[in-house]
Formats: structure tokens, C-alpha cells, sequence
């Protein structure tokens, strides 16, 4: 319980009456602290008056001269607390702070929807279902499976910090024995693995130590096996794999297509960098997941149907000699190759390939309408999408969907690449700013009789005169309302309020 109240993360401050007490402090019906003007005495080292309201002072123009920081907070010389309606810039102890360091107030009326998706429970409103396992990292920062039609609750494997809950389409990973390269369905050539050498990411000691046996030409000592009839001339195949460093610093990860269409990489697993770009690379990546592990990933457009997921240990960035070295090697476990565009989440497989099924979340019935308003209302996301859509119109990743068709309250779209966008079935409009892959971004839809605005990020405001979409039974979290386009993300936070809120606190809601 937070000494302070907060609603959609800010500190609520108000001039209404009530009744309610609180950890010492005085409430109103919305559990708002009393501010007020005229300090008369203190209590729990606040400073208050003779009512019990808690003296604030306005510092929207600037900080008071003299003031004092206390508890992390900011008083005046007098002891107020200073108070700001101005944009949030930072925060500091879960406490938003404006540019001049004064706590931000908000006076928001208050939503009718309030999902925060970070507390690692879903509201029981939200019927959740997917067909199959999935993994997430745990707050531990272990990489688990979590059972079908149990909602995924990710953390981030090095900070520990949530990101709220993942949703994805359907991928299939198309190579077997994922955790076991010294399986006979892998290809060792001019190299051994050591089985279950040292500890994975999923916390079990299953991870394998690939080591080369002979030196020789970079491309000739690898980890290999060819997929059949993985895909189609012209999509897009990604290969992933976890990787820790046990004495050879850089490893080339290649998704070719055939023996003169390798599209590698070099990563540097003992620093987390991506080196030498093969020419038909399309995307690249190298993260932490913790313990020395990375994740690296590859991605090109296949040319044949045959893909090969395809790992080579080099003595440098680029070289051509292998130099074999005892027991080092690289640690690695858990190999991907999926058709799409980026890597999504893992996919275990044993002797045979597996899918991942698509994650479902839907408000529906009464648990739909009993907060929703069709004649005006302002709708609002905070989330986080893992793949940069550039300028492909197949990616556009929504945040929320409604009525089982395509059309979208919210999401992502390709022009201006990562822009927000809202589609009404017959018009869409788009934000002029984006926003960055991996990051929380805040974005906001509002509308009444008069039209449409749509904010990201506190940035311009984009408005359009038609009207709002007419939305009858439900709304879909991560995907159009007919599961296209999903997301790929985290979704953190979602809000909806029954009016259409102010440009001015459209600004200070997605700021």
C-alpha cells in the first residue's frame, strides 16, 4: 500500500471534501490526499491544517526559492509540499516529478477501466485462453513454461523489472531438440558437444558446451541442421538461439537458404555486441537474459524453401581461422528457427516441431459493457512492442481490437514506422511522433460527437472529424478484434474513461 495514493501513476492531490483516512493521511471518496493553503500543525511529519488537509504549494511556475527536499519530496520554505499540474519528466521513488523537480498532481476525473497489467494477476473481467504452453521470464528472471490458457506475466531477466503481460501470435519452431545439440539430429562438423555442461536460462543444468576439435576455415567447424520445406521463396525465416561465452568470444549466426545464400552475422557473446553484418542480414540482434546469457537472432528472406539453422565459432570479428583451444567453446541451448520476420518468444521442442499457440485476451458481455461508453470516452495504453516494423504493412502490431473484425481502437502502424494510428472501418489517422521498440510507451485515443484525437507519448496532438468506431460486444487486449496482427509485446496498463478528456490532460496522461 503506497504511503502516497496514486491513479494512473500520479499523485492524486485535490480541494474536495471527505472523510477517509488513510497510512495518517486524509482522503477524499477518490482517495485523493486534502491539499490546501494555510498550515496550522503537523502530523506524522506532515504539515497540516486545522482540518487534517495536508498544505501544498502551487509550484507550476517554478520552485519556490529557498525550498528543501525532505524524504525524497520537495517543500517549501514554510513547509508545503510543492505541487505542480505541469508534464511529468521523471520519476523518482514511484513519485512523478515535473522540470522543476515539483511533484506532479493530477486531476483526472476518475476511469471507469483501470487494468494495471504489471501486478502479475489479471482482472477477472478478461477471459484469457491460448492452446498451448508458452514461456516467459518469471520474476526470478527464470525462463519458464507456463501451462495452456495461463496468461504470461514477463519480467526482465537482468533487472527483474515487470513488463507487463506478453502477448503473440502463433509461431512454430520448425528445428527439434532445441536443448540438445549433442542429439545425432545435429550436424557437428570439425567440432563435439558436451552435454549439459552448465546451467540454462530456464534454471535446470540442461545448456551444452559446443566446442571445435580442428582448426581451420571459418564456415567449415559448425553447429548445423537443414530444415525441409520450412518456407516459401520471398518470407521472411529468423533463427534465435542462447548463447553465454566459454572462451571463444565471437559466433557467427547464419540462416542461409542454401550453400551460396548465407546470411550471417557475427556476435560478440562476452561483450553483447553485434559485429560484421553478413550482406543480406535483414534484422539483427543480441540481448542479456541474464547469467551471461544472450539471445542472438538473424533474419532474411528466404530464396528456397530448405532453411538451415547454422552456427560457426571464428577466432575474431570477421576472421577466417578458427583456433581450437582445449575445452572452450560456447555455451548454447535453446535454437529457433521460425517463419517471421524477428524471433518471438522461446519454443521448446523435443523429436518433433512445435507450435506455440496465439494468446487470447477479451472483454466481453457485461464485463465489456459495464464500463464502456459509445458517445464519448478516452481510451488509454501503456505498452511495449519487441520488433521494429520499418515500413512493412504486414506488421502493424495492435494494442486494442474490438468486435471480432479487423477494425482497431489502437495500435501500431508502418508510415511513419512505429506511429500510433486509430481506424473507425472507413478512416484512420495517425501520430506524427513513434515511439522506441523494447521501451513502455504511452498512448491515448479520445472522442466525442465532434471527432477523434490520438496522442503518443505526450507528443503532437493528431485530431480527425469522423467519428469513433461503433464498438457493440467486446474489445480484444494485443490484437485486431479477429486476432490479426498481434501485438508481439507487453501491455501494461490500459484505462478508459467515460468522457473525452481535455487536450491539456491527454498531454499529461501519456507524457
Amino acid at each position: 500500500m503506497s504511503v502516497l495514493p496514486v491513479q494512473n501513476e500520479k499523485v492524486q492531490l485535490t480541494l474536495q471534501a471527505g472523510d477517509v483516512w488513510q497510512n495518517g493521511l486524509l482522503m477524499n471518496g477518490q482517495n485523493a490526499v486534502y491539499a490546501t493553503s494555510s498550515p496550522v500543525n503537523y502530523s506524522n511529519g506532515i504539515q497540516r491544517t486545522a482540518t487534517g488537509a495536508i498544505f501544498c504549494v502551487d509550484a507550476t511556475a517554478g520552485m519556490p526559492a529557498g525550498f528543501t527536499w525532505s524524504n525524497g519530496l520537495p517543500f517549501s520554505p514554510l513547509g508545503a509540499l510543492c505541487i505542480s499540474s505541469n508534464a511529468v519528466v521523471t520519476w523518482s521513488n514511484g513519485i512523478p516529478f515535473d522540470s522543476n523537480g515539483a511533484v506532479c498532481a493530477s486531476f483526472l476525473p476518475p476511469a471507469a477501466l483501470d487494468l494495471n497489467l504489471t501486478s502479475g494477476t489479471l482482472d477477472e473481467r478478461v477471459t484469457f485462453t491460448r492452446a498451448s504452453g508458452g514461456t516467459r521470464f518469471n520474476s526470478s528472471g527464470v525462463l519458464e513454461t507456463v501451462a495452456s490458457d495461463v496468461p504470461r506475466f514477463d519480467y526482465d531477466p537482468v533487472t527483474l523489472a515487470p513488463r507487463g503481460l506478453l502477448i503473440e501470435g502463433a509461431r512454430t519452431n520448425l528445428v527439434q531438440f532445441s536443448e540438445e545439440m549433442d542429439n545425432a539430429y545435429w550436424t557437428k562438423a570439425q567440432s563435439s558437444v558436451t552435454a549439459n555442461a552448465t546451467t540454462a536460462p530456464s534454471g535446470a543444468t540442461t545448456a551444452d558446451n559446443w566446442i571445435p576439435t580442428t582448426s581451420g576455415t571459418t564456415g567449415q567447424t559448425r553447429l548445423l541442421r537443414s530444415v525441409a520445406s520450412a518456407t516459401t521463396v520471398g518470407q521472411v525465416v529468423t533463427v534465435s538461439a542462447y548463447v553465454k561465452f566459454n572462451g571463444y568470444q565471437w559466433v557467427m549466426l547464419s540462416a542461409p537458404d542454401a550453400t551460396t545464400n548465407e546470411h550471417n552475422c557475427w556476435f560478440d557473446v562476452q561483450n553483447g555486441v553485434v559485429g560484421v553484418k553478413g550482406a543480406n542480414a535483414l534484422t539483427t540482434s543480441i540481448t542479456p537474459a541474464g547469467d551471461g546469457w544472450y539471445r542472438i537472432t538473424a533474419s532474411s528472406t528466404a530464396t528456397a524453401t530448405t532453411q538451415f539453422f547454422y552456427l560457426s565459432t571464428p577466432n575474431g570479428n570477421g576472421s577466417s581461422t578458427v583456433v581450437v583451444s582445449g575445452t572452450s567453446g560456447l555455451f548454447i541451448w535453446g535454437a529457433q528457427l521460425e517463419v517471421g520476420a524477428f524471433a518471438s518468444s522461446y519454443i521448446p521442442t523435443t523429436s518433433s516441431q512445435v507450435t506455440r499457440a496465439a494468446d487470447v485476451a477479451v472483454m466481453t458481455g457485461t464485463n465489456f459493457s459495464s464500463w464502456f461508453n459509445q458517445t464519448e470516452g478516452t481510451f488509454f495504453v501503456e505498452f511495449s512492442r519487441y520488433f521494429d516494423q520499418g515500413s512493412n504493412s504486414q506488421l502493424n502490431g495492435r494494442i486494442l481490437g474490438h468486435d471480432n473484425t479487423a477494425n482497431t481502437v489502437i495500435g501500431g502502424t508502418d508510415s511513419p514506422s512505429n506511429a500510433l494510428e486509430t481506424w473507425n472501418g472507413t478512416s484512420a489517422f495517425k501520430t506524427t511522433n513513434s515511439f522506441l521498440i523494447n521501451t513502455p510507451s504511452k498512448g491515448a485515443v479520445a472522442y466525442d460527437a465532434t471527432g477523434r484525437a490520438l496522442i503518443l507519448n505526450g507528443g503532437p496532438l493528431a485530431t480527425n472529424v469522423n467519428l469513433f468506431n461503433t464498438i457493440t460486444s467486446s474489445i480484444r487486449i494485443g490484437a485486431a478484434g479477429n486476432g490479426q496482427n498481434a501485438l508481439f509485446g507487453h501491455i501494461r496498463r490500459i484505462g478508459f474513461w467515460n468522457t473525452r478528456l481535455t487536450n491539456a490532460e491527454l498531454q499529461s496522461l501519456t507524457s
